[in-house]
Formats: C-alpha cells, structure tokens, sequence
C-alpha cells in the first residue's frame, strides 16, 4: 500500500517537472516561428544643389585643364560682400563634370572652384579653411585672398571674369563686374548651378 502511494506520488512529482518544460518548449517554438522584421532602409539624402562644371568658350589655342575631379566650393555669405569658405562644404565634380552637396544650410554662396592638382591637401586647406573673401571691390578681394594677395590672372572676355592665386588655386567667376557666380539654398527645394570655367593652364 506503501509503495502505490509512492508510485502516485511519483507520477504526480514527474508530471509537475514536465508540464513547465512543455510549457516553455511551445513559447520557445513560437518565439522561433516569428518572422524577424526587415530593417528599414536608410533614406537616400535629397541634394540641396546639383550642378555642372563645363568650359567658356575660350581660343582654341589655350590649354584648358580636366574639369573630372575638379574641387567645387561654397563661399557661405555672412554679409552683401562677404563670405565665409568652408572645407566640410565642398565636393568634387565626376567623370562627367556633374556635382552634388547635400545638407547644405540655407542660404546664399558664392561658387569658387579648382580644376588644379593639389599637392599638399593640408597645406591647401590650411589656407583657404574659414577664410573671408571680401567682394567689396578688387582691392579688397586680393587682399582677403591672402598669401601675397596678387592675383595671378585676370581675363575679361564679356561679362565673365575670373581670378585664381598661383600657390592655392580657388578660382572665382563673375557674371559681371563685381558680382560673382553665386546660388541661392532653400529649405525643401534643389538649385541647379552651372560653372562656366574660364581657367586654362597657365
């Protein structure tokens, strides 16, 4: 009589034990047969300005430089003639003179451009990084250029006009005299810019 009740209270105790183990064994399936939620994809950025760099006409006779690779700069305008040069706003145009920024601030800039080789990029950077170019007059913009504040080049073919330092070369258009090529950002729309290049080797 003993042993039976033994025997009951061994099934009872062997059943206690499994039903949990059952228990989780199901949450365990049921957690394994939920599908894992794709990832959500990253937003590709919207450009806030997409342009192109392409030549003016210019004699034939002229070297031009590779206008693939050349450094596009915005010139960030802090006043009516001046602005701000900054390193993180500036790109490169591709293998078809094509570029882009992206989270640009709004606001008004001024378009500077390289279509030179640069030898020591920390030297170059050093240079021009949050310099103030001052389009208040000619004297006034050499001197802001920096270095020797000498323009090394100055050619006037109708409205257009363009500058460049030897040692740093960042070139600077203009439409007409004293307005320089500039574009305009605001929030929620793209602007298109195209740089008419002037330069050529010298």
């Amino acid at each position: 009589m003993r042993k039976k009740v033994l025997f009951k209270g061994g099934i009872l105790l062997l059943s206690l034990l499994l039903l949990p183990g059952l228990s989780g064994c199901g949450a365990v399936s049921s957690l394994m047969a939920t599908p894992t939620p794709p990832p959500t994809p990253t937003p590709t950025p919207t450009p806030v300005i997409i342009g192109r760099i392409v030549e003016a006409p210019l004699s034939s006779t002229i070297e031009r430089p590779d206008l693939r690779g050349a450094l596009i700069v915005l010139c960030q305008k802090t006043s009516a003639t001046k602005c701000v040069i900054s390193r993180e706003r500036s790109t490169t145009s591709n293998d078809n003179q094509e570029f882009a920024f992206y989270n640009i601030p709004s606001g008004e800039y001024i378009v500077l451009y390289n279509p030179f080789p640069v030898a020591d990029s920390f030297s170059y950077w050093q240079h021009w990084d949050n310099r103030t170019l001052d389009f208040a007059d000619r004297r006034s913009l050499s001197r802001s250029l920096g270095g020797s504040g000498r323009i090394v080049n100055w050619i006037e073919e109708g409205n257009y006009v363009v500058s460049w330092l030897e040692e740093y070369p960042l070139l600077i258009e203009f439409l007409q005299k004293d307005v320089p090529l500039s574009v305009s950002i605001t929030t929620g729309q793209t602007s298109e810019v195209i740089i008419k290049s002037h330069a050529f080797v010298p």
